[in-house]
């Protein structure tokens, strides 16, 4: 029987989490950052590797967060307004709208593809998003064909 090779995963948003995952972790999960933050924490999580010995490419980068299609601005306020408004989540609470925002991929599909080719830039490996739209099929087919599709290329 062949053995598989298991991941370990880190979630976070913080230094302390990207130095724990570059010493015993394969990717980290980066959740509620903007690009920029999102970068400067995936460059130091390289510098953290090789300061360990690893390669920087040895540890792999992940992003997380709100994935919410809207027709235009005024749909995306009110929208990510509502979400906020109806988390757990102490961080999402104790956001500011343009904070929750610059962290979230929000607005027309135009829109959400180059927020997330942001991320990919800045060095997302992979994109794990919390849809809340998912009893909409036409809008997971949208994701597909507009989102997933064009980023794969």
């Amino acid at each position: 029987m062949k053995k598989s090779k298991r991941s370990f995963w880190v979630g976070g948003r913080t230094e302390r989490v990207v130095k724990v995952a570059a010493e015993d972790a394969d990717y980290v999960n980066l959740y509620l950052t903007s690009p920029k933050e999102f970068r400067r924490l995936r460059e130091l999580g390289c510098e953290y590797c090789e300061s360990l010995g690893r390669g920087g490419d040895e540890l792999g980068f992940t992003w997380h967060g709100t994935l919410l299609i809207t027709k235009d601005e005024k749909a995306a306020r009110i929208a990510l307004e509502k979400k906020k408004k109806e988390s757990r989540n102490p961080n999402i609470v104790k956001m500011s709208f343009d904070e929750y925002r610059d962290t979230a991929v929000i607005g027309t599909t135009d829109d959400c593809l180059h927020k997330l080719q942001e991320f990919k830039d800045a060095g997302a490996s992979y994109f794990i998003p919390t849809i809340r739209q998912v009893d909409e099929p036409a809008l997971l087919e949208t994701i597909r064909h507009d989102l997933v599709r064009p980023l794969k290329k």
